[in-house]
């Protein structure tokens, strides 16, 4: 009985997350973390002005002696790219390059949530790739810009 309880509370937890892998060819992804946001809400509450925080822990499934970050916002199933101040995740963010196929990372990257966006729900695309466009990983995360 206690197997089963403890198993329920794993199944609970990973359906209460709010964030969801969008690649399946892409890399095995432990867990997502966005400051100020739990595991138990269905949506991320992003204030403007503030700056975000994304760590990510993840294991790839492709080598990359170069690692990009491309970051969307997908407002009415648009795709918009998201500017980043650093786009090389290879510099401030934790990763050491090259990577290595089949070994774990821990991704961090800190990101402005401008005062002039406009107060909206969208989800967030945010994948890393290699110089030949091939995913390490790809993440998709509900927000709502307050």
């Amino acid at each position: 009985m206690r197997t089963f309880i403890v198993l329920c509370a794993v199944i609970s937890a990973a359906f209460a997350s709010p964030y969801s892998q969008c690649s399946p060819a892409a890399g095995q992804i432990a867990s997502v973390a966005v400051k100020d946001c739990s595991d138990d809400v269905s949506t991320c509450i992003l204030h403007r002005g503030t700056d975000a925080q994304i760590t990510i822990n993840f294991t790839p499934q492709v080598d990359a002696n170069n690692v990009i970050v491309k970051a969307y916002g997908i407002i009415g199933g648009v795709p918009l790219p998201y500017p980043l101040n650093n786009n090389n995740a290879c510099q401030n963010s934790g990763i050491t390059c090259p990577v290595k196929a089949g070994t774990p990372i821990t991704y961090s990257q800190s990101f402005k949530v401008e005062k002039f966006y406009p107060a909206l729900s969208l989800n967030v695309k945010w994948t890393l790739v290699n110089a030949n466009g091939e995913e390490l990983l790809c993440v998709m995360i509900p927000v709502k810009i307050q």
